[in-house]
């Protein structure tokens, strides 16, 4: 989440937590073992992401996201508003941990271990 790297890439941004998320193009479509020929690159604004998560007449929710780095980040998500309320912390109750539903990225966008390869040591 390093602004100024963001902003050189990303005029949009403001200032509210971004990653970038690189896909493989391959020559042939479906054939991962052809020839990589571009990458597809999004940035994700996490707090759009999460201002779109919630059906109309939701409570509201405490998003927690925890990086390869063991970073946190808080966000609380109330209707279409999603506000980042915690950086380097995970502002969630404890009382509502029963309610906790985890889950990884990767396994989201549908990425294998096959295909993702983290970058490690980049904390």
């Amino acid at each position: 989440f390093v602004y100024d790297q963001i902003k050189s890439v990303y005029p949009w941004y403001v200032g509210d937590a971004v990653n970038t998320v690189t896909y493989p193009v391959y020559e042939e479509f479906g054939n991962r073992s052809s020839q990589i020929v571009a990458f597809l690159i999004a940035g994700i604004s996490w707090n759009t992401y999460f201002g779109s998560i919630l059906p109309p007449g939701s409570p509201p929710i405490m998003v927690i996201l925890e990086n390869q780095c063991g970073q946190l980040y808080s966000w609380e998500v109330i209707g279409n508003v999603a506000t980042q309320v915690g950086k380097r912390d995970d502002r969630h109750e404890a009382k509502f941990n029963d309610l906790e539903v985890s889950s990884d990225v990767n396994s989201l966008i549908g990425v294998d271990e096959t295909t993702f390869h983290p970058t490690k040591g980049n904390c």
